[in-house]
């Protein structure tokens, strides 16, 4: 474990790998396709025509759209400096807030995160609990299977139980994320206030 990374290459390629992989073929190759297409036109609907054209970024350099350009840079500049102008105080704040405040200061600020967080364990939900879409097509593929083994006199089990048992899983795991955060900042918080009154008992 005393290995840097520059001497541990296998394991430092073992790692970076599946990554680098995983972003070169879901986010840099369309980046590229759709780069490519950026110098073509319309042929049909459905096809386009690469031969090197510029013109779709002649269209982009019209005060139309340099207007709209120039409309994302001033909601960006705007929405930044707010950040900072709210931010920066709220944050001097807490860091000079008691610890009792500083805990529920620092919940406040999180709990949008958590809506949002509980807002796509609902829609994980609704896809993927016993009764969901996913299992009810796996049902519906595993009932057809089931009647055409059957004909062959091999009748296929059910597959219930172990889908509600994946099913309460995945409906437990956003509150378990949930609260994980809560917990590490109380638990912190009361090793500090037990090492205070350790030193104040001494």
């Amino acid at each position: 474990m005393d290995e840097s990374w520059a001497k541990a290459k296998a394991v430092f390629a073992a790692l970076a790998i599946p990554p680098v992989a995983w972003l070169l073929a879901f986010f840099l190759v369309p980046l590229a396709i759709i780069w490519g297409y950026s110098f073509g036109e319309n042929e049909s609907l459905t096809r386009i025509a690469v031969n090197g054209t510029f013109a779709n970024y002649a269209h982009a350099i019209k005060p139309l759209y340099l207007g709209i350009i120039f409309k994302s840079f001033w909601f960006a500049a705007l929405t930044t400096g707010l950040c900072l102008v709210i931010g920066f105080p709220v944050a001097i704040a807490i860091t000079f807030a008691s610890e009792k405040s500083k805990a529920w200061l620092l919940l406040l600020i999180m709990l949008p995160f958590w809506t949002n967080l509980l807002i796509r364990t609902y829609a994980l939900m609704a896809v993927l609990r016993t009764q969901g879409y996913i299992n009810f097509t796996l049902a519906f593929l595993w009932n057809g299977a089931g009647h055409l083994a059957a004909l062959f006199g091999h009748p296929l089990d059910a597959a219930g139980s172990e889908s509600q048992r994946v099913g309460a899983r995945l409906e437990h795991s956003g509150a378990a994320v949930a609260t994980e955060g809560v917990s590490r900042r109380r638990g912190r918080a009361d090793r500090a206030r037990q090492q205070r009154e350790a030193r104040r008992a001494a």
